[in-house]
């Protein structure tokens, strides 16, 4: 099942779950929304990963993690 993120009315996640249906009802102002998880590959060695910045749009949740070099 893909993960689904459940977003309050001030955009503010109370969060993040698998196993949900997105038509389950839900408090008056919060609504799930898909999310997506992007971590780029990278190189322990030289490289760190850092995040997730998690950025809330209208029609879905995005988690971004960044690499950065040592």
């Amino acid at each position: 099942m893909s993960l689904m993120a459940l977003v309050g009315p001030d955009k503010a996640i109370d969060r993040f779950d698998r196993n949900i249906d997105p038509s389950a009802g839900t408090k008056k102002g919060y609504s799930w929304l898909p999310a997506e998880d992007i971590i780029p590959h990278f190189d322990p060695a030289t490289q760190e990963r850092s995040g997730p910045e998690i950025i809330v749009e209208d029609t879905r949740v995005v988690r971004r993690w960044t690499v950065t070099d040592k």
